[in-house]
């Protein structure tokens, strides 16, 4: 859990970085919008949390990701410029992505986008911006980076721009660290501990619940992970901007008399499949199997946004902690659980035993979860 004692306070000096405001917080750290000393740039900075880093191996790491990160250069991805340690604390030094002012309400991540947009975008913006995930997404690939934790909370919103954040944060403190700490902080309902959020309405509880809502089958189950997860979220963000529907249940996108494109089915079927290697085998493959979509780039995005001035004015300064346990985010995990065993009794109907066994033992583990039971020997 993160300690509230360690929480820096305006005006504190970190370093040679000035601190103006947190902007997220979790288990894994807080991120804080600074301004450094000499030059009086301002920066996102994160820090990790002690926990995180007491991790075996998680030193080496840290310092093996920080570099990859640093070198990175992509339109899509949020620029890591710096690392280092102060006062015990290891962190990372990113661009501060302001967010858009959408008519005067500031949106800061994809998420508050798409909500501000009422939940469903047009499918040639989905187009656009699936592109836009997936070039970024293939070119960390290329890197031999694996983000494991893309969701629309995970793509900050800039001048004209979206990019994906926190690439490498999860491999400087350990995959197996994160997936485990997710999974069994989901079972635990009262736990606080979550993942970072950058989301300004967002809270504790649904950060944690994000990530666990966008995790592929393999990385709930424990199993080998690699690119193909990533797909995956990708997958299930498009079907949620375009249906506005949390997980695909029995029925196809053409099924849902919501006048899409036919190809549509068959993109997120592959997208979302239980055995990876039933999926798309690149981001680049995933994106040139969009070439039914028109080719315009998140035009709602460009035209109807503009970048905010102050990333303080609208936002809340510090993310309101609420109880995991609570009826709602209960339901949403049932939610999540039924849409699993609609996918497996649908696979089962279609006498594919092998996939319908997946996600009906996904389900199963989520309505105990849910119960707050444990799962049987």
């Amino acid at each position: 859990m993160t300690d509230d004692s360690q929480i820096l306070q305006p005006d504190a000096m970190f370093g040679q970085h000035r601190i103006v405001r947190l902007l997220g917080r979790g288990g894994m750290g807080e991120v804080y919008e600074v301004e450094h000393e000499l030059t009086g740039n301002s920066h996102a900075l994160k820090l990790l949390s002690p926990d995180v880093m007491e991790q075996p191996g998680s030193l080496e790491r840290f310092h093996k990701e920080a570099k990859v990160m640093a070198r990175m250069q992509h339109a899509g991805i949020v620029k890591v410029d710096l690392a280092g340690e102060d006062d015990g604390r290891h962190w990372l030094r990113m661009e501060l992505m302001n967010g858009w002012d959408m008519n005067g309400h500031i949106v800061m991540t994809l998420g508050d986008y798409v909500r501000h947009q009422g939940g469903q975008l047009a499918e040639d913006e989905v187009g656009g911006i699936l592109r836009h995930l997936l070039d970024a997404l293939g070119y960390a690939h290329t890197k031999g980076l694996v983000h494991r934790d893309v969701k629309p909370t995970n793509v900050l919103l800039g001048e004209n721009s979206l990019k994906i954040a926190d690439f490498g944060v999860v491999g400087a403190a350990g995959a197996d660290w994160m997936e485990t700490h997710v999974r069994s902080t989901v079972i635990d309902l009262g736990e606080e501990d979550t993942l970072i959020d950058y989301s300004g309405s967002g809270s504790r509880a649904q950060a944690i619940m994000g990530t666990y809502a966008y995790m592929s089958p393999e990385q709930r189950n424990g199993s080998n992970v690699d690119h193909r997860s990533d797909l995956f979220a990708v997958g299930l963000i498009g079907f949620q901007m375009l249906t506005r529907l949390d997980m695909p249940g029995m029925k196809r996108i053409s099924e849902l008399g919501l006048d899409l494109h036919p190809k549509w089915d068959a993109w997120m079927i592959k997208a979302m499949e239980a055995n990876p290697e039933d999926r798309f085998s690149s981001a680049e493959a995933m994106s040139e199997a969009l070439d039914f979509v028109a080719e315009e780039s998140s035009p709602s995005l460009v035209e109807d946004s503009q970048p905010a001035t102050s990333a303080a004015q609208g936002i809340p300064s510090v993310l309101e902690p609420c109880s995991v346990g609570s009826s709602d985010a209960r339901k949403g995990l049932l939610a999540v659980g039924i849409s699993y065993f609609n996918i497996g009794a649908a696979y089962s109907g279609k006498g594919d035993k092998a996939k319908a066994l997946t996600y009906l033992n996904t389900a199963k583990d989520i309505f105990l979860q849910t119960l707050g039971l444990d799962h049987p020997n």
